[in-house]
């Protein structure tokens, strides 16, 4: 895959709707990209400046990012972010889903993107841990992983759940969603390479994805039931766990899309903060390692 070119391509940070209320009480604030970002000394400095800071810092000039422009304006005022970064803004109101979020960029996008691509990026906007190395490790990790000559519809590089503890100041404390596989346990990323028309074609499905995205089970449904079956019996026999070029046939057939799940010991790519526990296991992590 040519990543040379994947760096031409937008990035749209996801920053539509509000906080659960929980963290909302928690953190003071509506929504979750909002939140002071604790390692940096200026407390003016949130989790989407991080996420801009770590696209920008990996050779990303074309950032958008997708919610409410009266929020978001204001956060981009600081430090010339306004000059880097533009706001695709959501509908009055708010957004229903993450899937409708998701559409709503498509239709925003369209004017922005390069002569002859139909692929954007979508990542989430509250990503504590993620900078530009973890996103340039990431690119090194397609470029190793997939075919130069190969362009998967959808890319989608996934966390082996064992190197948050690897990591120099253990994430295990952060929560996530795990999945059970022959080589070993991996959670998905906040990171897409999509290719926009295949996402149009596969509306349904997406909607029903993103509102089942924090239950394994949930997910496996949109494989058929013996995919559940299985999935449901190696949670208790290892040997009859999926890989990853497994399920990835499994989209491929069921789905008519190609996707690659890329597994990479990144954590950066996976962890972000939509909930309280997650919210507290930060404060919580900084307050020991820093």
């Amino acid at each position: 895959m040519d990543t040379q070119r994947l760096r031409r391509s937008p990035v749209v940070l996801l920053a539509g709707g509000a906080a659960k209320p929980e963290l909302q009480a928690a953190a003071r604030v509506k929504c979750s990209y909002e939140i002071a970002y604790p390692g940096a000394p200026d407390q003016g400095h949130r989790l989407l400046h991080n996420c801009i800071d770590a696209w920008r810092g990996a050779g990303f000039t074309n950032i958008f990012v997708y919610g409410d422009a009266e929020r978001i304006s204001p956060l981009l005022a600081r430090d010339d972010y306004s000059k880097l970064v533009k706001v695709l803004p959501e509908p009055k109101g708010g957004t229903t889903s993450l899937s409708a979020s998701v559409f709503e960029v498509l239709a925003l996008i369209e004017p922005h993107l390069a002569e002859g691509s139909d692929r954007l990026i979508l990542s989430a906007s509250d990503m504590p841990f993620l900078t530009a190395d973890s996103i340039t490790d990431m690119l090194r990790e397609i470029d190793r992983q997939i075919p130069a000559d190969s362009e998967p519809s959808i890319v989608w590089p996934v966390c082996r759940v064992s190197a948050y503890k690897r990591r120099r100041g253990d994430l295990s404390g952060f929560s996530c969603t795990k999945l059970p596989l022959s080589g070993g346990e991996l959670t998905g990323g906040n990171i897409f390479f999509v290719e926009k028309k295949k996402l149009h074609e596969l509306r349904d499905v997406v909607e029903k994805a993103t509102a089942s995205r924090k239950g394994t089970l949930k997910l496996a449904w949109l494989l058929g039931p013996m995919t559940v079956l299985k999935l449901a019996l190696s949670l208790r026999f290892a040997g009859l766990r999926f890989s990853v070029p497994e399920l990835e046939q499994l989209v491929a057939d069921k789905l008519n899309v190609t996707m690659r799940a890329i597994p990479c010991d990144i954590p950066g790519l996976s962890v972000d903060i939509d909930d309280k526990d997650r919210y507290d296991a930060l404060r919580a992590y900084y307050q020991k390692w820093h």
